[in-house]
């Protein structure tokens, strides 16, 4: 049998199938995750006679800020800051200035390697949303001076959300 008499056999059953077809689109990001996080202004001073200082600025970026309840998405970000007397750690688990205790830095080891945990929460359409995004800070310019103190500064650090999740009263949320 010749190809061309199959073809008026065949079409009527391709043809809605290939009109109904629609090329593969990328999925859309979802409006309620953050596209990135940046941490500015970082620094860390620990001296003998003063004890130890850390202080940054996190900022996190939404595509769309107007469904967003999130203190750290304004265009200012929010103070995160720690302090220890001398002689004393700064303690690992640390709230950042937001009205609410929705956005903690912990320290996943000793203070001066700028190295954290940054344990972050917003609202979404009035639904609760978290993320728990490791991050070193990357580069760090150090310096000791004479009397004993270190200075630690870096100048911005942007990076994406990790273990975003939608928090709900469910082991599932529907």
């Amino acid at each position: 049998m010749h190809p061309f008499t199959l073809l008026p056999l065949l079409l009527p059953l391709l043809l809605p199938t290939l009109t109904l077809s629609s090329p593969l689109s990328p999925r859309q990001p979802n409006p309620c995750i953050p596209t990135s996080y940046t941490i500015t202004d970082f620094h860390y001073t620990s001296s003998p006679s003063s004890g130890a200082h850390i202080a940054f600025t996190f900022h996190s970026s939404f595509p769309d800020l107007s469904i967003i309840d999130d203190a750290a998405a304004s265009t200012t970000g929010t103070l995160c800051e720690a302090n220890s007397a001398p002689g004393t750690p700064i303690p690992n688990s640390n709230v950042c200035v937001t009205g609410r205790r929705n956005l903690v830095f912990e320290l996943r080891g000793s203070q001066e390697r700028a190295d954290f945990q940054v344990v972050h929460g917003w609202r979404c359409g009035g639904q609760e949303w978290l993320s728990s995004t490791h991050r070193k800070i990357d580069p760090l310019s150090c310096s000791l001076d004479v009397a004993g103190t270190l200075r630690c500064t870096s100048t911005q650090n942007s990076f994406q959300p990790e273990n975003v999740r939608r928090i709900c009263a469910t082991p599932t949320c529907p």
